[in-house]
């Protein structure tokens, strides 16, 4: 039932402000459907190209450990910034004049933003538990993840919401906007940031997150907003993480992070109510300074 009304809201609080939006399919902007599935291959191309040459250069030249998390954060920065750069020329060849969008919005939403946020991560938690993990893949990513690094903070907590933001909001969904029905928009550009983190773990926690990144931004027009909500769920995550493989406790088995099943279920309860409660709220806000 929870779960129901949760649907219900959410395609209410959707239509609020998609209702009768047509799609415009104009050219003359950047990108669409097609264009971001190239911009992703693009991603990857440099993330090989710079993966390439830093691991060699830091490596041979300058004796970095090649897991030393210093590599991995230059191999992000480097690959982000060129491909947010690559989107934002093409971007500016075909609309003219771009500016990122950066509206100012209401102090007071920032604190019911953090509360959606975890709550969205929570709620999403026993979907993503579903999917088993292979033991080499918890090793390669989550212990990596898991340890006490500045670099791995610095991307997670700062750089990564920052540029992927940029991309994903700023460039990606901007550009949707301007050619689909908001409904679509946000859809699609929350399905391109799930397959942009390249595992089906982390596909349904950012597809469900791209879905309030994607409203808020419709709502405000501001990246302030996608990128505090982004660094809250991350810093939540890494946390999360970071207490639980310390602990060597299984970070997909349900119960484990809040104390047992019976706290799992009542914190994914919740978090539910809390979104059935707080959304109203956010759209009435958002509607009313808009």
């Amino acid at each position: 039932m929870p779960v129901a009304l949760l649907i219900s809201l959410l395609s209410e609080l959707f239509g609020g402000f998609m209702n009768g939006e047509s799609q415009q399919n104009t050219p003359l902007t950047y990108p669409g459907i097609k264009q971001t599935f190239v911009l992703l291959l693009i991603f990857l191309g440099f993330q090989i190209a710079s993966a390439l040459l830093i691991l060699v250069t830091l490596s041979f030249v300058f004796k970095i450990d090649a897991n030393h998390p210093v590599q991995f954060f230059i191999i992000y920065i480097v690959t982000m910034i060129l491909t947010i750069g690559y989107a934002w020329l093409r971007k500016s060849k075909i609309e003219g004049s771009v500016r990122w969008p950066m509206q100012k919005v209401p102090f007071v939403i920032f604190p019911l933003l953090f509360i959606v946020s975890i709550a969205v991560i929570i709620v999403t938690d026993p979907l993503v538990s579903l999917i088993p993990m292979p033991e080499f893949i918890y090793r390669l990513f989550f212990e990596k993840l898991a340890e006490k690094s500045f670099f791995t903070w610095g991307l997670l907590v700062f750089a990564g919401p920052v540029l992927e933001e940029m991309l994903f909001r700023g460039i990606i969904l901007d550009g949707f906007l301007k050619r689909y029905s908001a409904r679509k928009a946000v859809v699609w550009s929350s399905t391109f940031f799930g397959i942009y983190h390249l595992n089906p773990w982390q596909f349904i926690s950012a597809f469900f997150i791209g879905l309030l990144l994607g409203w808020v931004f419709v709502k405000t027009r501001s990246l302030v907003s996608a990128i505090f909500i982004h660094v809250s769920v991350n810093l939540f995550s890494y946390l999360t993480v970071l207490y639980l493989v310390n602990r060597n406790k299984d970070i997909f088995l349900d119960g484990q992070f809040y104390g047992g099943t019976t706290q799992f279920i009542l914190a994914v309860a919740i978090s539910l109510v809390s979104l059935i409660v707080i959304l109203p709220v956010l759209n009435k806000i958002l509607s009313c300074d808009s």
